[in-house]
């Protein structure tokens, strides 16, 4: 099932980033359907917003910074949202 991940992306001193690119990268996934290595390409907004939808998994996030090279920032794991 695939899911909505939103947000305003933002440097560690609060300052927005606009007009960047992010990358969901897999890394590991419980659905057949996702290949290691495979995700999803994105661009943040002149406001730095974004909206991706995505598949549950594990993935590695990546900025396009200097010299267009991916800059690491984290890990994600998108997953069901449990029912209250």
């Amino acid at each position: 099932m695939s899911r909505t991940i939103a947000g305003t992306l933002k440097a560690p001193d609060g300052t927005v980033l606009p007009n960047r690119t992010l990358k969901f990268i897999a890394v590991v996934s419980s659905k057949p359907s996702i290949t290691r290595g495979v995700g999803n390409e994105f661009a943040t907004d002149v406001n730095g917003d974004y909206s991706v939808d995505t598949e549950n998994g594990f993935y590695r996030v990546t900025i396009n910074g200097a010299n267009n090279s991916d800059l690491p920032i984290g890990n994600i794991s998108v997953t069901e949202s449990p029912t209250p």
